[in-house]
């Protein structure tokens, strides 16, 4: 059996965002992920969004089960400010129902670059406009948003706002810290020293290695399954972690 990682080369809009600050973060008791009932249809909608996400890919069964089970239902009424560009971040969130506005502040060298064809603009900026928020994404139901202020200990790189009304699933930082982040980063330990060892990739810095890392995909090959055809268009490379490929 070929144990191969699978690096998708498409480019992808990776979003930061901000941490709600009207939740409490009463959420986890010793240490001890908090339970919030679920029917097994929220518990199935959850695990079809947490499952594609490479933050989670790297936990058992038994794990996924307590993750699972530590979601809390938030339900967001349009126009409201979910996590704000800057602030600390101390939950993930996904998405079940509703969409949302990503935004990101731009700085006024930035904004006059977007306004040159504008007419006079200019002068008649304000000072409490030095930095001007730009919408730079919609995110829909299925997405989850907020991981990386959590996994790299970062405050949020942009705001999202709700678009409409929202349901959300939201989990604090203690139970990712406790069942997610260590699994995380034991798995992208082993994906960067794969990675150190491609020609490819010897100039990459080790912030660049990391990004790299976190877009590889895992996929499990049976004994004699065809991976690559000659003649066939390629948008993937792969690198072997066990097994023998011909």
């Amino acid at each position: 059996m070929l144990l191969l990682l699978l690096l998708l080369l498409v480019l992808r809009a990776v979003t930061e965002d901000d941490l709600d600050s009207n939740e409490d973060d009463d959420d986890v008791v010793d240490d001890l992920p908090m339970f919030y009932p679920k029917t097994e249809e929220e518990k199935q909608r959850i695990r079809d969004i947490v499952e594609n996400s490479f933050l989670f890919s790297s936990l058992e069964a038994e794990d996924l089960e307590v993750l699972l089970g530590a979601f809390k239902e938030l339900k967001v009424p349009k126009d409201t400010t979910i996590i704000e560009q800057g602030a600390d971040g101390d939950k993930l969130y996904l998405i079940e129902e509703g969409e949302a506005n990503v935004y990101k502040k731009i700085s006024p060298s930035q904004q006059q670059q977007q306004d040159k064809k504008s007419v006079q603009q200019n002068e008649q900026q304000s000072e409490d406009k030095q930095q001007q928020q730009q919408l730079v994404n919609v995110m829909v139901a299925g997405e989850l948003f907020g991981e990386l202020a959590l996994m790299y200990n970062s405050p949020r790189a942009a705001t999202v706002k709700s678009k409409t009304d929202m349901k959300l699933w939201a989990l604090d930082r203690q139970t990712f810290t406790l069942i997610v982040r260590d699994a995380a980063a034991k798995k992208r330990e082993i994906y960067e020293d794969s990675l150190k060892e491609v020609e490819l990739l010897k100039d990459v810095d080790a912030y660049e290695r990391a990004k790299i890392a976190d877009a590889l995909k895992t996929r499990v090959y049976e004994e004699k399954e065809v991976i690559i055809k000659e003649g066939e268009e390629g948008d993937t490379f792969y690198l072997l972690l066990d097994g023998e490929a011909e």
